[in-house]
């Protein structure tokens, strides 16, 4: 069955493979044991070698982290499995479009000297956009300033160290 929201765009829902039903048990008795942090390393040398030469010939910076969102999208797109979600315990819901959802500091206005909150952001259709779309769409969040209001204002006070 394909449906279409204009939210979350079109998506396709498949019967939930009883294989893993199997990974998903393994899962939940591994969240009961203790976890041991892993660190990967990747070699990004040719990519930032890519953004400094391209920096070169136009002047303009290329963010990273917009590499990053294309390329993990890029392979989420060609593998739709690795982003579908579980609906109940009958139904797999694979999506076509892959959204990216980053954090991104953003300045609450009105302070000085000037506050920053991380706020989440999702770049939507990001298989769709270029590295230089995605940087673009990056720095525009970034720019939109936080309105600060009563409530918040109230919170610092209370959280504020006295004396």
């Amino acid at each position: 069955m394909t449906a279409t929201d204009d939210l979350i765009g079109t998506y396709t829902e498949l019967p939930f493979p009883a294989a893993r039903k199997v990974g998903i048990d393994t899962v939940r008795i591994g969240m009961a044991r203790h976890h041991i942090p892993v660190l990967a390393e990747v070699d990004v040398t040719l990519a930032r070698a890519a953004i400094a030469k391209r920096k070169e010939a136009t002047g303009e910076g290329l963010s990273f982290t917009g590499w990053v969102i294309k390329c993990l999208a890029q392979a989420a797109s060609e593998h739709k499995r690795v982003h579908a979600l579980r609906l109940g315990g009958h139904k797999l819901v694979l999506f076509d479009d892959v959204d990216v959802n980053i954090v991104v500091q953003r300045r609450l206005e009105g302070t000085e000297p000037p506050e920053y909150l991380p706020m989440p952001y999702v770049i939507r259709k990001a298989t769709e956009k270029t590295v230089e779309a995605i940087h673009a769409e990056i720095r525009a969040a970034q720019a939109r300033a936080l309105r600060g209001g009563s409530r918040r204002s109230t919170w610092r006070r209370r959280c504020r160290p006295r004396g």
